[in-house]
């Protein structure tokens, strides 16, 4: 693991170690679990790698926020925790330390399956 590398897992560490980080996680875990809830999920994480990657403007992405944040029913606080865990998730993964997740072979798998 590089410095850089080292550094990302660290800051995504302490993130997760915030007392609300934690709540929220296990408050919403059944939640994200469940049809609607891994989907409003899994495009919040879109959005935030699609933001930190510049691939998308400032503007566009808080407007998808503000929709899946009405779509999802979930109190405006809590949501906007959600979004920051997803934002968070996003930049270790795009700093690399993220690709840790899945090995070669696990993509290969994952490809051969769909």
């Amino acid at each position: 693991m590089t410095g850089s590398d080292a550094s990302a897992a660290q800051r995504f560490a302490r993130f997760n170690a915030r007392p609300e980080i934690q709540r929220i996680t296990e408050r919403y875990a059944e939640w994200v679990a469940q049809s609607d809830g891994c989907i409003i999920n899994v495009q919040l994480s879109g959005l935030a790698m699609l933001r930190l990657a510049g691939r998308i403007s400032r503007s566009d992405y808080r407007a998808s926020i503000r929709k899946l944040a009405s779509a999802s029913g979930l109190p405006s606080a809590d949501f906007k925790l959600l979004a920051e865990c997803s934002r968070e998730l996003a930049r270790y993964m795009l700093s690399g330390s993220g690709q840790i997740f899945f090995t070669p072979k696990q993509w290969d798998f994952e490809e051969e399956r769909l």
